[in-house]
């Protein structure tokens, strides 16, 4: 087939689609022409902003905390691999302090022994405060770890996504917990106000 040479002439141009449920939902990729080469040179919203709305629910249950992850997603969305890894290493110690100040009040607690464990040995002190999937894939530490000292930009880079699915896997088992206290909580005062009112009314069988 034949080509035009005007057909190679550098241009830009924008391609824009439209959720299919809402259609004011859209999102733009801007592309240049250059040669006989097409290169995508942006998009809105950014990768980092699909990033943060995904984590947005890990906000309350991290606190100042979240500015950490938020951090190592926008790192990686503009990509940077190592510097990435660092951040979310910080989210992984943020997790084990959290646990280990909880821990600090059992009575039989060793902070002596605490302090000079390694990370894993650590985990094992902790498991009764850390969420399951934390202390069956412990090694995650390491992972991160080895990204900052030993990894190259491209290896972080490659490796980021599976780490961060392992952390927010950490977070949904908190938020669960969450959810489940509160909602426990609720149907406490619930049953509770529904007695009270039972034996207002007189029932006799209120309490067997």
């Amino acid at each position: 087939t034949l080509v035009n040479d005007s057909d190679f002439i550098s241009r830009v141009f924008t391609l824009t689609f439209s959720c299919g449920r809402q259609r004011d939902h859209r999102i733009y990729f801007v592309f240049l022409v250059y040669g006989n080469k097409l290169r995508k040179i942006g998009q809105y919203p950014s990768l980092a902003d699909f990033q943060s709305a995904k984590i947005g629910q890990y906000r309350k249950i991290l606190g100042p905390q979240y500015r950490e992850l938020s951090t190592a997603v926008g790192l990686f969305a503009h990509g940077v691999g190592i510097g990435a890894f660092v951040y979310l290493r910080r989210v992984f110690e943020s997790l084990i302090e959290e646990a280990h100040q909880q821990a600090k009040t059992d009575s039989e607690w060793s902070e002596e022994d605490y302090a000079r464990s390694r990370m894993n040995d650590k985990v094992e002190m902790l498991k009764q405060h850390l969420p399951e999937f934390l202390v069956k894939n412990k090694n995650m530490y390491a992972v991160l770890s080895m990204g900052i000292h030993e990894l190259t930009e491209e290896q972080c880079k490659k490796h980021f996504e599976i780490v961060e699915i392992g952390i927010e896997l950490i977070l949904d088992e908190k938020l669960a917990e969450q959810a489940k206290k509160i909602k426990s909580a609720q149907a406490t005062k619930n049953l509770h106000e529904v007695t009270s009112a039972l034996k207002h009314d007189g029932s006799s069988k209120v309490n067997e």
